[in-house]
């Protein structure tokens, strides 16, 4: 939400006095809805920031309170005191600029996205809000058509356009002196494979998804055959609606007959469950060592991924 500390320009102030003014006179001057001017491109008319004003503003005069009751409701803002001497904090309802920057930067693709405030973890001291991004594998694949090879051709060509999306992202947020983290993408190799920030419970919480029981974060319009990325922004923005249960069939269990290692455990994920209220993760590990073996590439079985009906290339062409 857009802030701008000051309360839009009533002028009564001592300084009038020097300049032939009757500040015993309260009007409304031509400057009064400059704080939420726009320029023709969209943006304010007057950059986010401070405004100073002396304490003999109009905040806590009763002949403006008609004028407060228009700014607060004509214009869909809202004021409210803050103790700081006279301060007055004002906030858009609206998104605000930097939200909004950075859904244009979205704006015309398949990349689904979505915000959640971090609430706990080693991150939440530091950082108020995870960008989440979900990005399809450019090849869709179904159980029909999947191939190994495919398969990671389409990972390699999400993770390509995921980097470019960060690196403009990137650069907004130093041009905005916004502090930021990009959270490592690997995994611990301590045999419980846990990265220091999870993608899946942020994109469940920013509304991209929910977890299948395939342990994996199911999308609606492409199922679970999307590349999570997330970015960590010490910035409030609006958040979505949480995922807080599954939307898979409660008889569908396509990914759990599939898996050649018996790993999925058949479990309707609800918010609050832990990954191995889900999967085995050792037995699920040791058949992706087992295609790591023999590809040379870390993780290519995504049978659980190609079978799912959501987004299911084959379930869309019957």
């Amino acid at each position: 939400m857009r802030r701008i500390q000051s309360l839009p320009c009533l002028r009564i102030h001592k300084g009038g006095f020097k300049r032939n003014i009757d500040t015993s006179n309260i009007v409304k001057t031509k400057d009064f809805e400059k704080p939420i001017e726009k320029l023709k491109n969209g943006n304010y008319k007057m950059k986010s920031g401070i405004v100073y004003l002396c304490f003999s503003t109009d905040f806590l005069i009763e002949e403006a309170d008609d004028w407060r009751q228009e700014c607060s409701l004509k214009r869909n803002w809202f004021c409210f005191w803050v103790n700081t001497g006279g301060d007055v904090d004002m906030m858009s309802e609206n998104k605000n600029d930097l939200q909004e920057k950075i859904e244009l930067i979205f704006k015309d693709t398949n990349i689904i996205t979505g915000f959640t405030k971090i609430k706990d973890g080693q991150f939440k001291e530091e950082f108020q809000s995870a960008l989440i991004f979900a990005v399809p594998y450019t090849h869709q694949l179904s159980l029909t058509t999947y191939r190994e090879s495919v398969f990671h051709e389409g990972i390699i060509g999400a993770k390509q356009i995921l980097e470019g999306k960060v690196a403009e992202i990137e650069n907004l947020l130093k041009t905005e002196g916004i502090k930021y983290y990009i959270p490592e993408v690997a995994q611990k190799d301590d045999g419980r494979f846990r990265a220091e920030f999870s993608f899946k419970d942020a994109a469940a919480d920013a509304g991209i998804g929910w977890f299948g029981k395939n342990d994996v974060i199911i999308t609606e319009k492409y199922g679970p055959r999307v590349r999570l990325s997330a970015i960590l922004i010490d910035h409030e923005f609006d958040y979505a609606k949480a995922y807080e249960k599954s939307q898979c069939p409660d008889d569908c269990d396509k990914c759990i007959k599939v898996c050649p290692g018996h790993a999925l455990l058949n479990v309707a994920w609800r918010k609050g469950m832990t990954r191995d209220d889900i999967i085995d993760i050792t037995r699920c590990n040791k058949i992706r060592s087992a295609f790591y073996d023999k590809l040379g590439r870390w993780g290519d079985c995504a049978l659980c991924l190609a079978v799912c009906p959501y987004g299911n290339p084959d379930e869309h062409s019957k």
